[in-house]
């Protein structure tokens, strides 16, 4: 089980985006879904086709399947929230990992 959505509130006190591009990159974005917390480290931002997506690797928790393994985010925003999106169709999913990999 992987969260399809990442959501925080758009304030100061947590930027998503700059979270997102901060040169660094050694803050981990965590999420807690039903009860349980996920936490993935940041690989990668990638300018694709007019969006942002972010590769993230999920770091926790290390019993679930897909521990370790990495997934693509489109990066987000309404009127009070910043978000990522998880990448659903595979084609962009596929192309926005490319890019990563070839980084």
């Amino acid at each position: 089980m992987k969260p399809a959505m990442i959501s925080v509130p758009l304030t100061e006190e947590t930027p998503l985006l700059k979270l997102l591009i901060d040169p660094n990159g050694v803050m981990p974005i965590s999420v807690e879904l039903d009860g349980k917390e996920f936490v993935f480290e940041q690989l990668a931002v990638i300018p694709y086709q007019g969006g942002l997506f972010a590769v993230l690797e999920l770091t926790k928790p290390k019993t679930e399947p897909e521990a370790g393994q990495h997934f693509v985010y489109q990066y987000g925003q309404s009127e009070d929230k910043e978000m990522l999106l998880l990448v659903e169709d595979e084609e962009v999913r596929r192309a926005v990992y490319r890019e990563y990999t070839e980084m």
